[in-house]
C-alpha cells in the first residue's frame, strides 16, 4: 500500500486519483488517495496536524507522496 497525499483542491487541476489508480494496478500495487485541499497561498493552521500526522505515518515506511499545484 502506497499513499498519495494530494493537497489540491477539487477542480484545480486533473483529478489525480484515476489515474493513481490505472498505474497502480498495472503495476500490482495498492494505492490510497487521501485528498486535503488547501487554498494556493494559504496555510491551513487548522488542518495542519491531520497533514502532518499523515506524512509522519507514511515516511516512517518511505510510502507518502505529497502534490500541491504550484
Amino acid at each position: 500500500m502506497r499513499r498519495f497525499i494530494d493537497l489540491t483542491q477539487p477542480g484545480e487541476h486533473s483529478p489525480y486519483a484515476p489515474m493513481l489508480q490505472r498505474i497502480a494496478a498495472e503495476r500490482g500495487l495498492g494505492v490510497h488517495h487521501t485528498r486535503i485541499g488547501i487554498p494556493d497561498v494559504s496555510v491551513p493552521a487548522a488542518r495542519m496536524p491531520e497533514i502532518l500526522d499523515l506524512v509522519d505515518a507514511e515516511l516512517e515506511d518511505a510510502k507518502a507522496w505529497i502534490a500541491a499545484q504550484d
